[in-house]
C-alpha cells in the first residue's frame, strides 16, 4: 500500500473511532441512560463539593480506598488521605487555598466496562479560579481522568488523577514575573553601588597622579 493511501485509511480509522466515543451507542439501552444521568449527577456533586469546600460531600462519593493525584503532584489514599489532603490545603489557620471555584467538563460519555457495566473511565477538563491565602490569585486549566465503579448500589470514584500543563501555566509565569522584579530589584542597588565603587576608584587614581 502506498503511504499516502495507508495514511488516509488511518486517519478514517481514527475518525470513525472518535466519532463512535462521542456518540451515544447504537446498543444504548434505558439503563445505560440511567447510568450516565447518574453519573453527571456524580461529577456535579464532587464539583458542588470543591466549591463549598465540603469535604463530607466529597468523601460520599469517592471509595474507601480511592487513589487521587493533584495537580500539585500530592497523592490522596483512601477517605483518610483525601480528608487530611483537603483540611490541609482548604481548612485550618495554616491552609494554603482562600477559596477555589471549579467547573468541570467531560469530554465524551463515561466509557463502561464489564458485563454489568458497573465502571467505567471518564476523563475531560477543568477549569479553576483560585484565591490563595498569600494574596495570590490565577486561573487555571487541567486535565483529568477517572475511573468509576458502582459500590453498593452508587456510583464513586475509584482513582482520580489531574494535570496541568507543565510548561505554560499561570503559577509558572507569576513565579518568572516575581523573580525578574526580585533580580531587579537586586541588581539596580548592587549596579548603583558598584558605580560610586568605580567613580571612587578613578578619583583616586586621578588624585594620586595629580600628587
Amino acid at each position: 500500500m502506498r503511504p499516502w493511501l495507508a495514511l488516509i485509511v488511518a486517519y478514517g480509522i481514527l475518525a470513525s473511532s472518535t466519532s463512535r466515543g462521542q456518540e451515544p451507542s447504537a446498543e444504548s439501552t434505558p439503563a445505560d441512560e440511567e447510568t450516565h444521568k447518574e453519573l453527571r449527577a456524580m461529577r456535579d456533586a464532587l464539583v458542588e463539593a470543591l466549591n463549598k469546600r465540603d469535604p463530607d460531600l466529597l468523601l460520599q462519593n469517592v471509595t474507601e480506598d480511592a487513589m487521587l493525584t493533584w495537580q500539585d503532584a500530592q497523592v490522596s489514599r483512601g477517605h483518610q488521605g483525601l480528608r487530611a489532603y483537603f483540611d490541609r490545603m482548604m481548612k485550618g489557620p495554616d491552609r494554603v487555598v482562600e477559596s477555589v471555584t471549579t467547573s468541570a467538563q467531560t469530554d465524551e460519555r463515561t466509557r463502561l466496562y464489564g458485563p454489568d457495566k458497573d465502571s467505567g473511565v471518564a476523563f475531560g477538563g477543568l477549569e479553576q479560579d483560585f484565591r490563595l491565602t498569600n494574596g495570590m490569585s490565577f486561573h487555571l486549566s487541567s486535565r483529568w481522568t477517572a475511573h468509576v465503579v458502582k459500590d453498593a448500589g452508587k456510583w464513586k470514584v475509584s482513582a482520580f488523577h489531574a494535570s496541568g500543563n507543565l510548561f505554560d501555566n499561570p503559577v509558572l509565569q507569576m513565579v518568572a514575573r516575581r523573580t525578574a522584579a526580585w533580580t531587579a530589584g537586586i541588581a539596580l542597588p548592587v549596579g548603583f553601588l558598584l558605580g560610586l565603587a568605580a567613580m571612587w576608584a578613578v578619583s583616586r587614581r586621578r588624585r594620586g597622579v595629580q600628587a
